[in-house]
């Protein structure tokens, strides 16, 4: 059975249906974080306006929702980013590209620099808003997530070069 070499033009034509489902999805998940993000600015600035009275439980939970804002920006970023590949991808006609294993790699390293930093920051706007100190738990899953898709877009970077000299043998 012989492969059929699509075109551009068909390869956009026969997905754009699922194109334009993913699109509408990452908008809706996009619309839900900045949302999300908006309450959590609103719960810090009520919660920071009490701060004399603030619990312990309080204070945690204000700990948790700077951790969310900080950690819900970089999953936007990272929601926009996979939005450009899946576009990029269609349009392009194959996943084997210098430019997928690149934006696959930036999406590794927003979702590693959110593990990293989102309770960093988190920790600086409640030391800063309250005074309290809390202990630095880096989000382990994130991180692993990170360096799982890193490892993927090295793969798509060696899955580039043979096609690469796939097509210069053809």
């Amino acid at each position: 059975m012989k492969k059929k070499n699509y075109t551009k033009e068909e390869l956009i034509k026969e997905y754009m249906p699922t194109l334009k489902v993913l699109a509408v999805l990452m908008f809706v998940l996009a619309a839900i974080l900045v949302l999300l993000l908006t309450t959590d600015i609103q719960l810090i600035s009520s919660l920071a306006a009490d701060k004399a009275t603030l619990s312990k439980d309080a204070k945690d939970m204000f700990f948790e929702v700077a951790a969310s804002i900080f950690s819900n920006t970089g999953y936007l970023f990272t929601i926009l980013t996979s939005a450009a590949l899946f576009i990029s991808t269609i349009k392009e006609g194959t996943p084997f590209t210098k430019k997928t294993s690149t934006i696959l790699f930036i999406i590794a390293l927003e979702l590693i620099i959110t593990g990293v930093f989102a309770p960093i920051g988190a920790r600086y706007l409640t030391t800063s808003i309250i005074g309290e100190r809390f202990a630095v738990k880096l989000a382990s899953n994130d991180i692993f997530a990170g360096s799982l898709l890193s490892i993927i877009s090295s793969f798509f970077r060696y899955g580039t070069k043979l096609q690469q000299e796939s097509d210069e043998t053809l």
